[in-house]
């Protein structure tokens, strides 16, 4: 099994990745490929991303995420090309906080009022299991900053991200099937005006990700 910290060290590195994803409302299907490139951040980068975080309106404990090995940060360099010949780069990182960091999550406690059935948090008193809430300086359906929150199951070695955009909320699952391996699923819904779990799908996506040796 992979600790919290193990996960993300084994998501490092160069990665090819082929999707398909299927749009409920349209009956369309669509196959991708990726080449992706991951690496941690500097303490310096988690400074950055820790105090846009802070801008929302978090509070949390500063001086501890960044230097505790519980808080990874990663920077995320994708290429992707769609069969229909469309293309997109992106270049992110991403800091990802547990809740026993946060002091006071303010506004953003109402997030989990919104969380699919899917992502839902399951706790145990064996702490196999970590939450907490994570940034991205860049989000992918709409520009700037987004936040979200994250679950982590140490058993499946499952990493689940839920995002909250303005107008979608998606599902996004990480498993490492063997360290050269990830299984992947993103579930797009569109968000409800009221704060309750979004019914009406927009997107599915199922992917395998390969780990390249160097």
């Amino acid at each position: 099994m992979l600790s919290f910290p193990d996960f993300f060290t084994a998501c490092t590195g160069r990665w090819q990745i082929d999707r398909t994803y299927h749009y409920p409302p349209t009956g369309a299907v669509e196959r991708s490929h990726t080449n992706s490139l991951i690496q941690p951040i500097s303490g310096a980068a988690k400074e950055n991303l820790l105090s846009r975080l802070t801008a929302t309106g978090l509070q949390v404990e500063a001086e501890k995420v960044v230097s505790a090995p519980l808080c990874p940060g990663l920077t995320i360099l994708f290429h992707t090309e769609s069969e229909s010949g469309e293309t997109r780069t992106m270049n992110f990182q991403a800091l990802f906080v547990p809740d026993w960091y946060i002091l006071d999550p303010g506004y953003y406690a109402t997030l989990q009022q919104q969380i699919p059935a899917i992502a839902s948090e399951e706790t145990d008193a064996s702490q196999s299991t970590i939450s907490g809430y994570y940034l991205r300086d860049e989000g992918y359906s709409e520009k700037g900053a987004v936040l979200g929150r994250f679950h982590y199951h140490l058993h499946r070695q499952s990493l689940t991200m839920t995002t909250f955009y303005l107008q979608s909320i998606a599902v996004d699952r990480m498993e490492m099937a063997t360290p050269a391996t990830r299984l992947r699923t993103i579930v797009s819904y569109q968000r409800p005006e009221q704060s309750i779990p979004p019914t009406q799908i927009e997107l599915i996506g199922f992917g395998m990700e390969r780990k390249q040796v160097l």
